[in-house]
């Protein structure tokens, strides 16, 4: 099934236009981000039991983008807001000016960045999926997650305690400029199995397993196959001795190579970073980085897992980049802002914590 778009989202599409319409008139560049997500959080383990119906990604709110004499700021509002959207401009003219006046009291200097630019562009997107996390069966997810539990208590050598999470989350976004008009709508679940065993010195060892991907709360039924392997995996680590520190040449599973990319290379090729000279990478653009059977590429088209996304939060659309290619590094991550910044071209991965930050 298609993941729906949001109702709420459709509903306030007019007074979102019109606050674009007015803002136009008194800015150089302005666009809103509105996003309406659902989901859940389960975490049971044989201490405890959480049930909520929200989690790190649910959210709903309005984040205006405007720019004018080379300064970009921002405004975040929730769906309150809306129902007298004067007042919400008010609100933001208010914080526009208190920034400035701030910014001459402490004589601050601006970075001065151009108007992004506003090509027209209209996309519509709803991603497949099995299930939707906000018609899940609560209860039937919660017994099958204390099984699981109560399972990985029998099973797994020594347990003290075998805690199984899961999230699932149904986001839609809507992307607004004067010449733009993007929505999307997709779901992304996560599971994982964490227990623990002493060992003979008094340590305790941990096993992490889990199942991801895009799609709804059917994905957490593989959490059962991964339950079969945990046994294994904890009589493994439980007999492994520490080792020596030193270098060692390594062979890895992807999804290790993957964590080891994005924690000791992925960091340094954040191009905001470029920007304000805190990052190594940008010294080897052109350079090689690794061998000629090193070829990486990073973008939401990559994969149809938890990060495949139609656009960003800056409306770029989502890309496939080649960060290196055959060993030679070509190019970073990159934003919007920062893209405009260095006289680059920005690689869809201006995503947002959240939509008030």
């Amino acid at each position: 099934m298609k993941a729906p778009f949001s109702l709420y989202l459709d509903s306030i599409t007019p007074a979102l236009r019109a606050m674009v319409d007015d803002l136009s008139g008194r800015y150089e560049y302005v666009s809103v981000l509105s996003t309406d997500s659902v989901g859940f959080q389960l975490a049971i383990s044989q201490h405890s039991k959480s049930v909520s119906n929200s989690n790190m990604t649910t959210e709903r709110g309005t984040v205006v983008r405007v720019m004018k004499d080379g300064r970009y700021s921002e405004f975040a509002f929730n769906d309150a807001d809306l129902a007298d959207p004067a007042q919400a401009l008010a609100r933001l003219d208010r914080e526009m000016e208190a920034q400035t006046a701030l910014l001459e009291k402490t004589g601050s200097r601006v970075y001065s960045t151009a108007a992004l630019a506003d090509e027209p562009l209209t996309l519509f997107v709803e991603k497949e999926t099995g299930e939707l996390p906000e018609a899940a069966d609560m209860k039937a997810l919660v017994d099958s997650f204390v099984a699981l539990s109560d399972r990985g208590m029998e099973t797994i050598p020594g347990a003290l305690d075998c805690n199984v999470r899961g999230i699932s989350t149904h986001i839609s976004k809507l992307f607004l400029t004067k010449n733009r008009f993007l929505r999307q709508s997709y779901v992304y679940t996560e599971g994982s199995i964490v227990s623990f065993s002493p060992t003979e010195k008094g340590d305790v060892k941990i096993v992490y397993t889990g199942v991801s991907g895009l799609g709804g709360p059917e994905i957490l039924a593989g959490l059962s196959a991964k339950m079969e392997k945990a046994p294994k995996q904890m009589e493994d680590l439980l007999r492994s001795k520490s080792i020596e520190p030193g270098e060692y040449e390594i062979i890895t599973e992807p999804g290790v190579t993957g964590l080891i990319a994005h924690e000791a290379f992925g960091h340094g090729v954040e191009m905001d970073m470029f920007v304000k000279g805190r990052a190594l990478g940008a010294e080897y653009i052109g350079k090689r980085v690794g061998s000629d059977l090193v070829t990486m590429h990073e973008g939401a088209l990559c994969d149809d897992s938890v990060t495949a996304y139609a656009f960003d939060d800056e409306g770029t659309l989502a890309g496939d980049v080649i960060e290196i290619d055959r060993g030679i590094l070509r190019t970073g991550i990159c934003d919007a802002l920062a893209a405009l910044r260095l006289g680059t071209v920005p690689t869809g991965n201006g995503k947002r914590e959240k939509f008030s930050h």
